[in-house]
């Protein structure tokens, strides 16, 4: 299955991002906000691995995308990218000092999908560099 239309993309994230933060919520309720935070946070990695594999741009091949590209264009991840690093920033600056390492996990992990995000971008636009014809 391959989601190509933007309004079925966006609905699709918002849906999946509230659905682990209503589970993160739930399970540090029940457990604690340091257990909620990993799990919101293994969950997030889920949400953007399968998403990344599912959505295609109009032009995109439904072949396996390689393992470094998260997006069809290097817009989209640089968007993505910066969004990720605001939401890093955040949770650091609305933690304390002393909160539990698995709220620090959660920080590490958007970190990591900036970069993934980042990464996947400078590479398309690279790759696109290269097949632009120069004049």
């Amino acid at each position: 299955m391959r989601i190509r239309d933007g309004s079925v993309k966006a609905a699709s994230a918002i849906a999946g991002y509230a659905l682990v933060a209503i589970a993160g919520f739930l399970i540090a309720m029940g457990l604690g906000p340091g257990w909620g935070a990993a799990a919101g946070s293994a969950l997030i990695v889920a949400l953007v691995i399968a998403l990344t594999r599912v959505f295609r741009g109009e032009d995109e091949s439904d072949e396996p995308r390689r393992w470094w590209r998260m997006t069809a264009r290097p817009a989209a991840g640089f968007v993505l990218s910066g969004g990720f690093a605001a939401q890093a920033v955040g949770v650091a600056a609305s933690s304390s000092v002393d909160q539990t390492p698995l709220v620090w996990l959660s920080v590490a992990v958007s970190i990591l999908i900036a970069v993934a995000y980042l990464n996947s971008s400078v590479r398309l636009t690279a790759h696109f560099t290269r097949l632009t014809p120069t004049r």
